[in-house]
């Protein structure tokens, strides 16, 4: 998939003692069939500290973990399986996670997300 949006400028998203985000069992479900079985804990970590409530205008939102579902398959629709393509995900969606959103094609539905299912990996 041709990420289609503007690269933005680098910034720090991985700090130390953020507020984890608990990962919900529908983005589990779709880490194991995005990632290999040894990336896991790896994209389950990347995502409960830097893809929840430390994100910029979303500290609004209660602590339910699932309303942070449609950003967190958002980044893992666009990183295509790759973890260094998710890290840049994130990244992004720290600079603008409207941004994202539109670009995995969840801007205009907030319902549009949940019929969203990886293939599964050859």
């Amino acid at each position: 998939m041709e990420n289609r949006r503007a690269k933005p400028a680098r910034v720090s998203t991985f700090r130390s003692g953020n507020e984890m985000t608990p990962i919900t069992d529908n983005v589990m479900k779709r880490i194991q069939i995005l990632f290999p079985e040894t990336q896991w804990s790896k994209v389950v970590t990347m995502l409960a500290e830097s893809c929840g409530t430390d994100l910029p205008l979303l500290t609004h939102l209660d602590a339910d973990p699932s309303n942070f579902d449609r950003l967190q398959f958002a980044v893992l629709k666009l990183s295509d399986g790759s973890l260094e393509q998710l890290r840049r995900e994130i990244e992004g969606a720290h600079f603008d996670w409207r941004d994202t959103l539109v670009a995995a094609g969840f801007g205009d539905d907030v319902t549009a997300h949940e019929s969203w299912m990886p293939k599964p990996r050859r």
